[in-house]
């Protein structure tokens, strides 16, 4: 793996976790009036992660709302949730993984 692969999976790892916070913020939200869902779009947020920028956000508007004209769905952010972490699992491990070949090839030995 090439240093620049590390680089995308720490920028993937930085945009899944904040995807991880926002899904969470909408849950805590699900009762509040007139509250829309925030989420990211990955493609533009991991290029800003790439380039050292800030990770744009986006408030959406809602595809339904309640009569108090929230826009959360729980089963929907509960789905998002649990693939956003997935996802994160997974480039947490293929960095580590990376990370132990590192650590191998400069010392000689593996952790």
């Amino acid at each position: 793996m090439e240093i620049r692969e590390v680089t995308h999976l720490e920028a993937a790892l930085k945009v899944l976790g904040e995807r991880q916070k926002l899904l969470a913020h909408n849950l805590a939200n699900v009762d509040t009036p007139g509250y829309r869902r925030v989420d990211v779009d990955f493609a533009e947020a991991f290029e800003a992660a790439l380039a050292g920028k800030s990770i744009p956000y986006h408030r959406e508007a809602a595809t339904f709302y309640k009569p108090d004209g929230n826009g959360v769905d729980v089963d929907s952010e509960m789905a998002l949730l649990a693939e956003t972490t997935l996802h994160y699992q997974s480039a947490a491990q293929m960095l580590s993984l990376a990370l132990g070949r590192y650590q191998t090839a400069i010392t000689g030995r593996s952790r």
